[in-house]
């Protein structure tokens, strides 16, 4: 597994400014973050409505929303600039989640929350902790983002030990919305 450091470094050789939704957000060494593309929208759904998936973040979505929202991302999917993205495997180009940066209000503070969703058959391999440190590098470089949050149950354990080999570390519990969540932040 790379250090952080090795991320950075990785993350100033692949961040060249996206103008296309065809090309990558970012890559890992085994992994592509990516713009929506046309035939996404049975993976999107079936991460979505999965209840093991979405457990800690609200519950399975319903199927008819998931299509309003996917059908609105279309015309282009490149109009915000932090969004969730859709992760595949370079060498298979296999969809395995979604991930990427929504912005999030803490104690009237706007941060950017690292959000990363893997299918079950995919989790436990890494991608997760991979993806995210992608995301860190590269929005660090890109945007010059300087902290980054990740909001989390407290009984999402996977969760809190991604968060943590990421380099982030507990900040503090707060009442949310969906209950009392703890957040993990990390300051380059």
């Amino acid at each position: 597994m790379k250090t952080n450091e090795e991320y950075c470094r990785q993350g100033l050789k692949n961040s060249e400014s996206v103008k296309n939704p065809d090309s990558a957000i970012l890559e890992t060494e085994r992994l592509r973050l990516r713009y929506q593309k046309e035939d996404d929208l049975e993976f999107m759904i079936r991460l979505w409505t999965d209840a093991e998936t979405t457990k800690f973040v609200g519950g399975p979505r319903d199927r008819q929303k998931l299509i309003v929202s996917f059908d609105d991302i279309a015309p282009n999917p490149m109009k915000e600039e932090f969004d969730l993205w859709y992760i595949e495997l370079k060498n298979t180009g296999e969809l395995i989640g979604m991930a990427g940066l929504l912005q999030k209000t803490v104690e009237n503070e706007n941060f950017y929350e690292i959000n990363y969703y893997i299918e079950q058959k995919h989790r436990n391999k890494s991608f997760a902790t991979e993806i995210a440190k992608g995301i860190i590098a590269h929005f660090s470089y890109q945007k010059n983002i300087k902290t980054f949050i990740a909001i989390i149950d407290k009984e999402n354990l996977s969760s809190t030990r991604v968060a943590k080999k990421t380099g982030m570390t507990y900040w503090k519990t707060e009442s949310r919305s969906k209950g009392e969540k703890e957040i993990y932040r990390v300051n380059l």
